[in-house]
């Protein structure tokens, strides 16, 4: 009953019930708020241990590429630097952010961590555009031919070189290292 209140209604039908309390009731917002931190949070943390993940698979398919028999030249993607310490830095600032919001409920809204709160929704914006900034313009990179041993994007990355004879045997064990 007090999701969706009826003394939030300033129309005689009723009909501008729902958006009133969307956007008036206390109670509906702080359900909303909460509702959408934890799926911001579980977001963020989910993206940071699958970039984690992925930069481990491609660190063995390195190390798999470099044990192997050099005859033709192939590139493997790698991740920048940059989205590491971006992802990194996304579960930080999350972290922060939650500690905040909960310091600041318990607190009883107090203005200056209410407004710390809100300056880290904007830090937590600022490194996710970093961070999907900084994959986006690598992706241009990978989809040009992968990395040589260039700056590129301001990034230094190495050019791993596979032989064709164990790209077979590379494949199998980029696989076994995604799914392990």
């Amino acid at each position: 009953q007090e999701l969706m209140d009826d003394r939030f209604a300033q129309r005689q039908d009723g009909s501008d019930r729902v958006w009133r309390n969307l956007s008036q009731n206390p109670v509906t917002v702080q359900l909303i708020h909460r509702t959408l931190a934890v799926t911001t949070a579980a977001t963020v943390l989910a993206l940071a241990w699958k970039t984690h993940r992925l930069s481990r698979a491609y660190s063995a398919a390195a190390a798999i590429a470099k044990t192997s028999s050099v005859h033709k030249q192939a590139l493997l993607p790698a991740l920048p630097p940059r989205v590491l310490q971006l992802a990194n830095a996304s579960v930080v600032v999350v972290a922060a952010q939650v500690t905040l919001g909960i310091s600041t409920l318990i607190c009883m809204v107090p203005i200056p961590l209410a407004s710390a709160h809100q300056a880290g929704s904007l830090a937590l914006l600022s490194v996710l555009v970093g961070l999907f900034g900084v994959e986006a313009y690598s992706g241009q990179d990978r989809a040009g031919g992968g990395y040589g041993e260039e700056q590129r994007g301001g990034e230094s990355c190495a050019q791993v070189v596979v032989d064709e004879s164990c790209k077979a045997g590379f494949a199998d064990g980029l696989r076994r290292c995604v799914r392990g």
